[in-house]
């Protein structure tokens, strides 16, 4: 009987984690970033800047991701920074387009994108922490990260549900009391900033 439930319990974990890595590369690619963000200061609202970032996201779909890199990067790095242009370059560090992979550029720039609430951003950063690529591996972090990314409603909140589950079934208690209270001090240092 217990070499049963060794494998079973051993079969389960493997299963969770195809289901996981499922769900990140269906987050990655499938749902490529969008110009419907979900931060706020998402796009930017001056016109000229605006048709900046609108030239990088041509460029992007058009395959060009240098001139994206190239176009997108000072939007990303103004004093009023466009979550969306930040989660474009984590994005492209992050899978390689047109340049080698930098999972550490991916997870700067997620983070940046994240720390302004962008929905997207905040689950690719918590598949980094999973994975421990681009970041040291750290469920905690992980488990903060999904759980801001599962408060609103939408496509990324099934993700992030199912991977603070998986995560829930490797920490302690006390260490998932912890990630929740730092998603509860995000949350108020990032509400009273609005």
């Amino acid at each position: 009987m217990r070499r049963f439930d060794d494998i079973h319990q051993n079969g389960s974990k493997r299963f969770m984690r195809a289901v996981i890595a499922i769900l990140a590369t269906l987050v990655a690619f499938a749902v490529p970033p969008t110009v419907e963000a979900h931060g706020r200061k998402e796009v930017p609202s001056d016109p000229v800047l605006l048709e900046q970032y609108q030239a990088g996201l041509g460029a992007f779909y058009s395959s060009d991701y240098e001139a994206a890199l190239k176009t997108l990067r000072p939007l990303a790095e103004r004093e009023t920074e466009s979550s969306a242009a930040q989660l474009f370059l984590g994005f492209i560090y992050e899978t390689g387009l047109g340049r080698a992979k930098d999972p550490v550029a991916a997870a700067e720039w997620y983070r940046r994108a994240a720390d302004q609430d962008h929905t997207l951003a905040q689950i690719r950063l918590a598949f980094i922490y999973r994975r421990g690529e681009g970041a040291a591996q750290d469920n905690v972090q992980a488990y903060l990260w999904a759980t801001l990314a599962a408060r609103r409603e939408g496509h990324v909140q099934g993700a992030a549900e199912v991977l603070r589950e998986a995560l829930a079934k490797e920490m302690t208690p006390a260490r998932i009391a912890e990630a929740r209270r730092l998603a509860e001090a995000w949350t108020e240092t990032h509400s009273a900033a609005e």
